[in-house]
């Protein structure tokens, strides 16, 4: 009787350890992510474009990349760059159709009425400018945060 009772006390001592190994590796927080990310601090649903100069350019034109749109909810974040930054200006664009609300800035970048991915810098007749918001991260390398607010 006391053997059974000892390998039951055994065996229930291992289960609970595992147990609480399983508990505390739930429990453990996950990694910080990098990259730039926006985050819409309005109560509506927001569209975001983004683009970038690479400083690159094809001969004569520099190359701007341009992409878009990202459906933002009311609250939520999105990492628009994921990982290290690399750069310290990113340029971007949101607007609300619902309420014609745009948040812009000083530079002219070429959109698509439809989702877009567009690598120059030169608009053709399909495509149409408008002006980003040009972001420092200062000297940021893993987590820049923009926030789209309603007085911003």
């Amino acid at each position: 009787m006391r053997i059974r009772f000892l390998a039951l006390l055994l065996l229930s001592t291992l289960a609970g350890t595992a147990a609480g190994e399983t508990a505390a590796q739930s429990r453990a927080p996950e990694p910080a992510r990098q990259g730039f990310r926006v985050c819409n601090q309005t109560g509506n649903e927001i569209e975001v474009a983004k683009a970038l100069n690479t400083g690159a350019t094809d001969g004569k034109n520099r190359i701007i990349v341009s992409e878009g749109w990202y459906k933002l909810a009311g609250g939520a974040c999105l990492f628009l760059w994921p990982g290290k930054l690399e750069y310290q200006y990113y340029l971007v664009y949101a607007q609300n159709k619902t309420t014609n609300r745009e948040w812009a800035g000083k530079v002219p970048i070429c959109v698509s009425r439809d989702a877009f991915t567009i690598r120059s810098d030169t608009c053709g007749e399909q495509y149409y400018r408008r002006m980003f918001i040009e972001v420092n991260t200062g000297d940021e390398e893993n987590l820049f945060t923009y926030n789209f607010r309603q007085g911003n």
